[in-house]
């Protein structure tokens, strides 16, 4: 890390509009929404709202804007139902680790069993996993006390028609609907930036900014603001203190932000287990559409403990240098999420 002083900061967005983040269009034009909001969309729309607040009429990329404030590395922002208790509490996430016990209807994340599974080849490790239900559907996964629990956000759905710009009239095919992303919903991300930058965004914050797509039409609108923060040195040796006083067989890692596929296989390579979630990005820069493979937040890696967890913490929210002009993938990443040691009682 740099001299540069650096602090980690939890974070809240509220939609004040309906909010779509498209990255679907289905059979007879409709638009879905994520149902989170990507890091690449936060970041972006922290930087086009200090841009215009200095008069800077140009699009700014993330290394002229890392020259002007500092670097940023945010997660993407996960909806919630609740406020979290503590700054290095864990995110919720959609996590594809989690299956249900048919016996007593308790949710528990399979991540560390297939692990044990894979390690040691136990015949009753097997025959329970097999025995549980995953058709247990999308949300976003967090641990109440010691129960698994999961929140959607609430969508809704318009109906637009397309008017031809020489006639003002519909067509057939100009009918489409839309999936938003509701009002008054909230979202929750973390970041590690710079002294520089948070002292920027304090100035402005509740920062009233629009993100996403169709921003134009109504849509879009959120509340940005800023609940504690602590500095990255603090962080890490809270991090530690904490992780130190568990005896983990495994440590688990989840991440929190899209991540190129390079790191993702990179940090897999030693995984006893690992249940990626993998898109193709499509993203326009400078008059051209690129693709790219990315790993999705919410994807798991299971790694024996070799006590590098220091190591590995120092990266959670501060990852190596990023160049990227066209997709911001920070490779961000949680360890040990409580979720994965949750034990299923009858």
């Amino acid at each position: 890390m740099s001299q540069e002083k650096y602090v980690v900061v939890l974070g809240y967005i509220k939609t004040l509009e309906p909010l779509l983040i498209t990255y679907r269009k289905g059979v007879g034009g409709y638009l879905e929404t994520l149902k989170y909001i990507p890091s690449s969309t936060l970041l972006g729309a922290i930087i086009s709202y200090l841009a215009s607040k200095k008069g800077v009429n140009e699009v700014l990329s993330y290394n002229r804007f890392y020259n002007m404030y500092g670097k940023a590395f945010l997660t993407s922002a996960f909806p919630i139902n609740k406020e979290l208790t503590r700054i290095d509490d864990p995110l919720p996430l959609p996590l594809k680790t989690i299956a249900k016990d048919k016996e007593n209807g308790k949710h528990v994340s399979t991540a560390i069993l297939w692990a044990n599974f894979f390690e040691h080849k136990e015949q009753d490790t097997l025959n329970y996993l097999v025995s549980l239900d995953y058709k247990v559907g999308y949300g976003f996964w967090y641990l109440d006390s010691t129960v698994i629990k999961s929140y959607f956000p609430k969508t809704i759905s318009y109906t637009h028609v397309a008017l031809r710009y020489d006639s003002r009239t519909s067509l057939e095919g100009y009918l489409y609907t839309v999936e938003a992303i509701n009002t008054n919903e909230t979202f929750v991300f973390k970041a590690c930036i710079s002294e520089n930058l948070l002292n920027e965004l304090k100035e402005e914050v509740p920062i009233k900014v629009k993100m996403g797509s169709a921003r134009s039409r109504g849509y879009g609108l959120v509340e940005i603001t800023l609940s504690s923060e602590l500095s990255y040195e603090d962080y890490i040796n809270e991090r530690l203190s904490t992780l130190r006083s568990e005896e983990n067989k495994y440590i688990t890692i989840d991440f929190v932000s899209e991540t190129s596929l390079k790191k993702a296989n990179e940090l897999g390579s030693q995984a006893i287990y690992m249940k990626p979630i993998i898109t193709r990005t499509k993203r326009y820069y400078n008059g051209t559409f690129h693709i790219k493979t990315l790993v999705e937040p919410g994807t798991t890696i299971v790694l024996k403990n070799r006590n590098n967890l220091k190591e590995l913490i120092k990266h959670e929210l501060f990852p190596h240098e990023i160049h990227d002009q066209i997709f911001f993938a920070p490779s961000l990443f949680q360890i040990n999420n409580p979720i994965h040691y949750c034990e299923v009682k009858s």
